[in-house]
């Protein structure tokens, strides 16, 4: 084989060859296997699997990818499972039953849900608390016969996706029962936002701007009406990269439904909705909608910030700055344009993606370190670290509330199964795909 020549084999034979096949030829010979470890066919096959990756260049890719390949479902926090109720993990626990590479990973209360490296996407229910298995083997979600998605996005109650030939498919966690339906518009899968509680999704297309959608799903179909949300279209400078949709309440900034989006001049704008128009029979108009740039943001984070990415939550969002910095903004408490309720995350640095939950936060790095900081006050485990005592080592406080009792980690601590390379936070829980072979059980003994 080798008679043919180094440059033809990589650039005619191995991209044709799938990992298996690979692996298969590195056993063959040691200039074969060292000719297999260098090929870029591994960054090619990693791109075709996972998408895009936090990681450096500089990492061997065929190493990488089989480590991604073999990456696992970690939880923690509050989760239902179909035998025995709610239950708590209060630090990173092994997700069972899932056999498939991932690519993606996604949870609402109850279950998750995986994208493979097929496009597939599995419902995995979470363990009974007797053995660690699954409380139901995964099944796959399909919709009119549609099993291939682009891309998947979730609330807390329901999760869409978006399949080859650009229709939506809805699922809802509280009955399970499924609709699908088509935009007016040509929009972004990748740029989707689903607001928890209520009906609203958010899309971006590139020739009206953010589009506001209300989809009510019957036995009959879907029922979908969009309205374009103000100031929000053009092209060039003011080309949205990235947005998020979170819910306020009367008493903040952000009136009911806010929208946090960052335009390709990195500059950071809020849309905010007001509860009048939160009706579905009127969600064509949205009179109420104000676009402005988010104010004073320079304060705090420097006169020259650009941002890249948003995420947003009851009450509050989080801007990641082009240089790795968290800029962390709490729409209730106290004057958000001044100090308080404003802040760059401390001791958070090269972060890439951020997930939200009710109260806590979790970013990721470059290195793929999982932090995590914010406000437990459900004693929910949602920070990953274990036990009170552990919790009070990482520097947690505990505060008498009106309701309830809470913990709050000011300082972002890192959760013990980084690296990863996926991370997703809803109500009081988390999920992530690491890149580790940490287990609690293993802990423990």
């Amino acid at each position: 084989m080798l008679i043919l020549g180094k440059n033809i084999l990589e650039i005619s034979l191995l991209p044709l060859l799938e990992p298996e096949e690979l692996l298969a030829l590195r056993a063959t010979c040691r200039e074969l296997n060292n000719l297999v470890l260098a090929s870029n066919v591994w960054k090619q096959l990693y791109f075709r699997d996972f998408g895009p990756t936090p990681y450096e260049d500089s990492t061997l890719w065929s190493e990488l990818y089989i480590r991604r390949r073999a990456a696992k479902v970690f939880f923690w926090g509050i989760y239902a499972n179909d035998g025995d109720g709610e239950g708590v993990a209060s630090r990173p626990t092994l997700l069972r039953g899932v056999d498939h590479p991932v690519k993606d990973v996604v949870f609402t209360p109850g279950f998750v849900v995986v994208q493979d490296s097929a496009n597939e996407l599995w419902q995995v229910s979470f363990p009974s608390k007797s053995d660690g298995s699954p409380a139901k083997p995964a099944t796959q979600l399909t919709s009119q016969g549609v099993s291939k998605f682009v891309s998947m996005h979730c609330s807390y109650f329901e999760i869409m996706a978006c399949d080859f030939k650009g229709r939506w498919h809805l699922w809802s966690c509280v009955d399970g029962s499924s609709s699908s339906f088509n935009m007016p518009y040509k929009v972004s899968p990748n740029m989707v936002a689903m607001c928890a509680l209520t009906t609203l999704k958010l899309f971006y297309s590139p020739q009206v701007g953010l589009v506001l959608t209300s989809v009510l799903s019957n036995k009959s179909g879907s029922d979908v009406k969009c309205a374009v949300v103000p100031k929000t279209g053009g092209s060039g400078m003011e080309e949205i990269v990235d947005l998020a949709m979170g819910v306020g309440s009367k008493r903040t900034f952000a009136s009911s439904q806010f929208i946090v989006h960052v335009d390709r001049a990195g500059e950071l704008f809020v849309s905010s909705i007001p509860f009048e128009d939160l009706n579905h029979s009127h969600i064509e108009s949205l009179q109420g909608i104000v676009t402005t740039q988010f104010p004073f943001y320079d304060r705090v984070a420097g006169p020259k910030t650009r941002f890249v990415k948003v995420f947003a939550e009851c009450n509050r969002f989080v801007a990641l700055t082009d240089n790795g910095r968290a800029l962390e903004i709490n729409l209730v408490d106290g004057n958000i344009f001044g100090e308080i309720g404003m802040r760059i995350v401390p001791d958070l640095h090269n972060v890439v993606d951020v997930a939200l939950g009710f109260g806590h936060s979790v970013a990721l790095t470059s290195e793929g370190e999982m932090k995590t900081w914010g406000c437990d006050s459900a004693h929910s485990g949602c920070f990953g670290l274990g036990t009170d005592e552990e919790l009070a080592q990482a520097g947690a406080r505990f505060e008498k509330g009106t309701f309830s009792d809470r913990e709050i980690l000011d300082m972002p601590h890192t959760v013990k199964c980084s690296p990863a390379v996926r991370v997703h936070a809803s109500l009081a829980s988390t999920v992530a795909l690491g890149l580790t072979s940490y287990d609690e059980d293993d802990e423990e003994a």
